[in-house]
């Protein structure tokens, strides 16, 4: 009877007691089994190495531009006649990328030997400077332009005893285009003298042909006024042998016309 009076145990308790066995059977366990002990002992695989080329692509979409851009032009205007290469193409240093039209370079060409030309002799003149023939020259233009500007001054006080002022206007034009064409020879000749250029010389002697033609000018001025002079000469001497010789007038009034007209009108011509 005592037995039966006895009270059992409950059974989680016997449960709990065996995990706690098992869970210290498993940990002594591991630590005889996978746990390091210190040793540097341990497992080495070898494989040998080997080169290979790795291979991989990308794919996308965009706009493909160049890193560096490159302009090409022509050294000279023309025409293209031919297109070498296509778009995409890979060129390298030297190759032909396009040629020009050859009549256009010719014609280009041709040009360009001209100005070369002009160029040297323009450099040789001003190199070499003015000759003493041209020197020459010059001077003689400014003598001729000194000749004709004293022409036309005689001209002009000659003319002002008692000319038109048609004759007179003309007489005080030509004095202004022979001093200024003095100027002008005078101003090409100090510039020979320090050394001129081919276009320096090309005006002095543009200067020298204006020069003497203002000479034949101022010339041919002083004959007409001569002309003029003997003109009317004639005609006052021929009006007064026509009046004294009528017998209707008194012969004190025909001495009184011969002696305002006493001097003879040829001491009166243009000098």
């Amino acid at each position: 009877m005592e037995m039966i009076g006895r009270r059992r145990r409950p059974r989680w308790l016997v449960l709990l007691a065996l995990l706690i066995a098992a869970a210290v059977g498993g940990f002594f366990a591991y630590q005889f089994w996978f746990a390091d002990d210190g040793s540097d002992d341990g497992v080495f695989n070898t494989y040998e190495v080997t080169t290979a080329t790795i291979r991989f692509s990308v794919s996308t979409s965009g706009m493909a531009q160049a890193v560096n851009d490159t302009v090409s032009s022509f050294g000279i205007a023309g025409r293209v006649s031919s297109v070498e290469v296509e778009l995409g193409d890979e060129v390298k240093e030297g190759q032909q990328l396009a040629s020009l039209e050859s009549d256009t370079l010719e014609n280009q060409l041709a040009t360009a030997e001209a100005s070369l030309l002009s160029a040297r002799i323009r450099l040789q003149q001003i190199q070499e400077g003015a000759s003493d023939a041209d020197k020459a020259a010059a001077e003689q233009a400014v003598v001729s332009a000194q000749v004709a500007l004293d022409t036309a001054s005689n001209d002009l006080e000659d003319l002002l005893d008692g000319p038109s002022d048609a004759e007179l206007a003309a007489a005080e034009e030509r004095e202004r285009s022979a001093q200024s064409a003095l100027l002008a020879a005078q101003d090409s000749l100090r510039k020979l003298q320090e050394g001129a250029s081919g276009a320096d010389l090309a005006s002095a002697e543009a200067n020298v042909a204006v020069a003497e033609a203002n000479v034949t000018s101022a010339r041919s001025l002083r004959t007409t006024a001569n002309a003029s002079v003997q003109s009317a000469e004639a005609v006052l001497q021929n009006a007064a042998t026509t009046y004294c010789d009528t017998d209707d007038h008194i012969y004190d009034i025909c001495a009184d016309f011969a002696e305002d007209f006493s001097i003879p009108l040829s001491d009166r011509q243009i000098r």
